[in-house]
């Protein structure tokens, strides 16, 4: 099976794929689990909009199961704690299990960083303005951004897809950000070691913080606002989701979860104000800074694939994958690809990983379904959704 590589903080620059197999990490078979193939994309129903999701919670038939099956999974040893929800036309749900970092019991709104979830947004963002006519996707991202890093010709698509052959920054911003975890950084800051893009674009994928750091500041000159500003006032607070923030132009207010045990964690850092450090989070801001609870995870994932952000066109273009692995949109995996087979996937969504956090958002598309787990540990988060969905019944 083909591997590839995600740069980030804290996992030695690179989240190698394969690492979501390690013994332990994945709670035992339910009755209920299959491993049979799913159906690709684009064989499910796709009609948009979804129905408005309702505010009522789903019944005790549905949640009760999910929070025992949460429960087995610290009770198992598999996660200290995490916390999840679910949003569908049937109504949500969100529940906790377990502690953080610091031994604090976890609450269904404690905040954590959620990593690579942040692509989710800006590229929403940049489809929106594309939608506003303020942002051309297809023309050369030095067009906003008149920059060496971007001399290539790579466009705002290959940013947000991945796919935009920008070199790698190197250890060095990596190394400093260690070293002062209190600093503020700017998007800037961090692209200083970037030397000139010579590669063509489009033809390789890998993902990189640079890309949407990049992509970050493409998004803000187009939107003529603050990238962090952008999202709040034209995807959050539409939306009522509140419990969003831009780090570090933005700090999410308590209840919040302290990173999870990690080797990578600077001495000293609990996750306040900033997850899971201010240097960290505002070093990769748009790449992976926003921090959040599971329930407005959850339904912004409902909001977004729902057709309720963009429109239909526009969310089509989320889910375009290009026809190799690792079958990449915009900021959204192909999760009905053989390489999730092991765990039970189909449907669409990304996961992430930071220093002392992991999350997910997964996509059921036909059953109008959005289920986020986030975990302050170093456990990755995907193979527990099958879990989650299954106990719960959500897709019955």
């Amino acid at each position: 099976m083909k591997t590839w590589t995600r740069a980030t903080i804290g996992l030695s620059l690179a989240f190698i794929v394969t690492a979501c197999t390690g013994a332990g990490t994945d709670p035992e078979p339910t009755a209920s689990m299959t491993t049979e193939p799913s159906p690709t994309v684009s064989e499910l129903p796709t009609a948009l909009p979804w129905p408005v999701a309702p505010a009522s919670a789903l019944p005790d038939e549905n949640t009760t199961p999910m929070i025992t099956e949460m429960q087995r999974w610290v009770d198992g040893g598999f996660l200290p704690g995490a916390t999840a929800a679910v949003v569908s036309p049937r109504g949500e749900w969100t529940g906790a299990v377990g502690v953080d970092g610091q031994g604090a019991t976890l609450e269904p709104t404690s905040g954590m960083a959620l990593a690579q979830i942040t692509q989710t947004f800006v590229a929403a963002e940049a489809l929106l303005l594309a939608e506003q006519g303020k942002l051309d996707l297809d023309v050369p991202a030095s067009t906003y951004l008149p920059i060496p890093q971007l001399a290539n010709g790579a466009t705002t698509r290959h940013l947000l897809g991945h796919r935009a052959a920008i070199p790698d920054p190197g250890p060095e911003p990596y190394a400093s950000v260690f070293t002062a975890p209190d600093a503020h950084w700017s998007a800037e800051q961090f692209l200083e070691p970037v030397p000139e893009a010579t590669d063509p674009p489009g033809e390789e994928f890998y993902e990189d913080t640079t890309n949407y750091v990049l992509a970050g500041l493409v998004v803000q000159e187009a939107a003529g606002r603050s990238t962090g500003a952008a999202l709040a006032e034209d995807l959050w607070s539409p939306l009522g989701l509140e419990r969003f923030a831009y780090q570090d132009e933005q700090s999410l207010p308590e209840p919040i979860a302290a990173p999870g045990e990690d080797e990578n964690v600077p001495e000293g850092q609990t996750g306040r104000p900033y997850l899971p450090f201010r240097s960290a989070a505002s070093a990769e801001a748009a790449a992976k800074g926003v921090a959040g609870d599971a329930l407005s995870v959850a339904r912004w994932g409902y909001e977004l694939y729902g057709g309720h952000v963009l429109t239909p066109e526009s969310v089509a273009q989320l889910t375009d994958f290009v026809d190799v692995e690792p079958r990449y949109g915009l900021a959204t995996v192909d999760f009905s690809q053989p390489f999730f087979y092991r765990w039970g996937l189909d449907g669409y969504g990304i996961w992430g990983g930071t220093v002392g956090y992991r999350s997910v958002l997964a996509i059921y598309p036909d059953n109008q379904l959005s289920v986020a787990i986030l975990t302050p540990s170093t456990v990755d988060a995907i193979p527990y959704v099958r879990h989650l969905v299954n106990a719960g019944g959500l897709r019955d």
